[in-house]
């Protein structure tokens, strides 16, 4: 499915016989298979890889050589036998080196009328002649039993090779649709209004997504909360000036819980740091009082945040602090402050006067009766000052204040750790991990010799609480900014993706290992300007530093390269707003809706021993209706309602004949259960997944719509390589059948 690389680590796929290979091809045949490369027809593989796509796929031949028993969704040609064992052989060796396709059928999603059954693919100078190998699929005689336990129990990912790490924030909210819609972002598939971290429904599908890639672990923002402990009022505890305080992270916490996946997900922090230096001075200077944040208007109150503009002619008064104002102008008087920090455009003032600390502001007349002034420009008078002072290059941060140091245990890792459960902790050599973004110099200074001490004095602090220590995974320049900093303290050093460099992934060495970060594409979309606007839309160039996602090369590249590296950070799972997304889309960046979900999951668990599809998320379907007529998940036909229990979704509105598939499935050579998730209010219904060997299921009547029930599919021993997996609908029954999802078990695996 993907490249080898030439001496690279990659992930072993486990060993395993199959007892009975000689019987199941004693009697001699010919397979008809296709080298195929992206944008085939149907039943090709559509993904940026070349591939050997099985079109015979029911192997029953008679004493004379030719088929007289083929599924009618598969392609097959009569043909000799082929005898001569050299060419055989060479002929394996390339199917085994480039993988193997079983052709189901592909194609996209057919919005109203008939669905057709696949038709065969007329011969042409592609097509080459395989005899039957122990190396094609090999089909047992379906198994058709009750659903076991183990056959829907999700489990963790395999743990060799590389530990996959995607970077995931969560900022998508309503407040930024409008700029959604105006275009020029690779916007997921979702409806519009489920793009909204207040609701669960962005949660589900988000764990839904991350499942499905089969992660080792995910790194999830942590950006600072402003409120230390809960109130239990939402207008403040989520808030911080990252805009992801963790507690949103309560809301993913509980996704797992619904998708019934704590035993599968792990997490760990990713702290991008660019927020300590606006939350410096509110978290040191907070009072108890009244709390305004991007206020128009500040006055009386304790404690004054982020003002973004505080204008004509405004009293501010008895206040501890003013932070970050980006435009106060035009003010009369700013009286009895504690601190005025960061003020960037306070012009026209008659006076500051009784304030403790006047830091980083610019342009005002007069400043008296102040202890300290730090860093003043233009200023007309400055009288009875204590001490005025240039210190830290202007920063808000200084790493050498152990009091800044509280400001990152207190308002962010403890109450990050503090949401999940211990068993959701990916522990990294019985660790739990913690990587950083960069130290921008814009934001913190005295970094030489404090860094060290900062981290060693947050692993003691987690020791204490949690009674382990964590481990470090930073940016390149800590080690810079810090030459103190040994693999003793951090374990891992990453060095980040450089877009307007045209390096979409990195590999640096620390500590006699590497580590590595991977993007898929970036384009940085201007503020303010329309989608049209050659500054910010596709084919902008270096001004938005735009890095094409080339069909998906530009992340298997990165990937790639990385085989080797301890951790590869994926930047990032949800960026949007620079084009950096590998969530489900149907943008034309994308082959197909989950194309890069597989991609993720080739270099995370190429041979994964469970999967759950969910059916809405499918890639292709055909369906006779053109309208979404459940009206959820997203804008597509395919016919999608919301479960009662707030879970999920499901499809349902079914007809006969139409199907759903989820395209270029890597699975491992092995034998494999099969279960689905059905509700029907009557039976009568009959499904089947369209892969060799196996029969039709029915659907009972399970009682209601909503009342769901588990259907054993069959059990079939299967080839290593990439699968379309298609659930086909031969009959709705008297009253309909929803589909909640089927689920694929890898039972006993196999040598190919």
């Amino acid at each position: 499915m993907f490249p080898t690389p030439q001496g690279g680590r990659r992930r072993q796929r486990p060993q395993q016989q199959f007892s009975d290979v000689e019987d199941s091809f004693s009697d001699g045949g010919v397979v008809e298979a296709v080298l195929t490369r992206s944008g085939g027809a149907r039943g090709e593989v559509r993904a940026p890889h070349w591939s050997v796509v099985v079109l015979a796929t029911d192997i029953r031949s008679s004493a004379d050589g030719t088929f007289p028993e083929v599924d009618d969704h598969a392609e097959t040609r009569r043909g000799p036998l082929w005898p001569n064992l050299a060419i055989l052989a060479l002929v394996v060796a390339i199917a085994c080196a480039v993988g193997v396709v079983l052709g189901g059928g592909g194609g996209g999603g057919e919005d109203g009328g008939e669905c057709p059954r696949p038709t065969p693919r007329p011969p042409s100078q592609d097509t080459i002649f395989l005899p039957q190998s122990p190396f094609l699929p090999i089909v047992n005689n379906a198994s058709y039993s009750e659903v076991l336990p183990t056959d829907v129990m999700l489990v963790r990912p395999d743990s060799s090779g590389p530990i996959i790490a995607p970077i995931t924030a969560y900022t998508w909210r309503e407040s930024k649709h409008p700029k959604y819609v105006a275009g020029g972002y690779e916007m997921p598939m979702y409806k519009l209004e489920m793009l909204d971290r207040g609701l669960d429904e962005y949660w589900n599908f988000l764990v839904d997504e991350l499942l499905l890639a089969r992660v080792d672990v995910i790194m999830l923002h942590g950006r600072g909360c402003y409120h230390m402990e809960p109130t239990f009022d939402d207008s403040r505890d989520y808030h911080g000036s990252g805009s992801m305080c963790p507690r949103w992270l309560e809301k993913f916490r509980d996704a797992v819980e619904r998708a019934g996946a704590t035993n599968v997900i792990r997490v760990g922090m990713f702290d991008p740091m660019d927020h300590y230096g606006r939350d410096a001075e509110f978290w040191l200077k907070k009072g108890a009082g009244m709390n305004l944040e991007r206020g128009s208007e500040a006055a009386n109150s304790s404690t004054i945040a982020t003002i973004a503009s505080v204008v004509s002619g405004v009293v501010t008064s008895n206040n501890n602090g003013i932070n970050n104002g980006t435009d106060s102008a035009n003010v009369t008087t700013i009286t009895n402050v504690a601190s005025i920090t960061n003020i960037s455009n306070v012009t026209y003032v008659t006076s500051i006067t009784n304030a403790t600390n006047v830091t980083n502001v610019a342009n005002v007349a007069n400043i008296t009766n102040v202890t300290s002034i730090t860093d003043i420009t233009d200023i007309a008078n400055v009288t009875n000052v204590a001490s005025t002072q240039s210190t830290c290059n202007t920063t808000p941060f200084d790493m050498g204040d152990p009091k800044m140091w509280t400001l990152i245990w207190d308002h962010n890792v403890k109450i990050f750790f503090d949401i999940f459960p211990r068993e959701m902790w990916y522990l990294k050599g019985g660790k739990p991990v913690i990587s950083t973004w960069k130290l921008n110099l814009s934001v913190f200074c005295n970094l030489d010799g404090n860094v060290s001490r900062m981290l060693q004095w947050l692993k003691a602090k987690f020791l204490a609480e949690y009674g382990v220590e964590p481990t470090f995974i930073t940016q390149k320049d800590w080690i810079e900014g810090d030459p103190t900093i040994t693999p003793d303290l951090v374990e891992g050093v990453h060095g980040w993706i450089s877009p307007s460099s045209d390096h979409m992934s990195s590999i640096t060495e620390w500590g006699g290992k590497q580590w590595g970060v991977v993007g898929p594409g970036y384009r940085k979309v201007k503020k303010d300007m329309g989608p049209k606007n050659p500054y910010t839309g596709p084919g902008c160039g270096e001004i938005c530093r735009e890095n094409t996602r080339q069909s998906g090369w530009t992340a298997i590249d990165g990937l790639e390269t990385n085989r080797n590296s301890e951790l590869i950070l994926l930047e990032g799972w949800t960026n949007i707003e620079e084009n950096n997304g590998y969530y489900r889309s149907i943008d034309k960046g994308w082959a197909y809706p989950t194309q890069y979900i597989n991609i993720v999951r080739h270099y995370a668990d190429p041979m994964p021993e469970t999967l759950r599809f969910q059916a809405e998320g499918a890639d292709n379907f055909c369906d006779t209706t053109k309208a979404n007529l459940g009206g959820s998940y997203s804008d597509r036909a395919l016919d999608v309602g919301t479960l009662d229990d707030g879970s999920g979704w499901y499809v349902g509105w079914i007809e006969d004949g139409e199907w759903l598939e989820y395209q270029d499935v890597e699975l491992g050579c092995g034998t494999y259960r099969f279960t689905a998730r059905v509700a029907a209010k009557q039976s009568g219904g009959v499904l089947r997944l369209d892969l060799p060997g196996l029969q039709a299921s029915n659907v009972p009547n399970t009682g209601g719509y909503q009342k769901f029930e588990l259907i054993h599919l069959g059990e079939v021993r299967l080839y290593d390589g990439s699968y379309n997996l298609r659930i086909v609908f031969e009959s709705a029954g008297i009253s309909g059948v929803n589909l909640d999802w089927f689920f694929v078990k890898r039972t006993k695996a196999g040598i190919c």
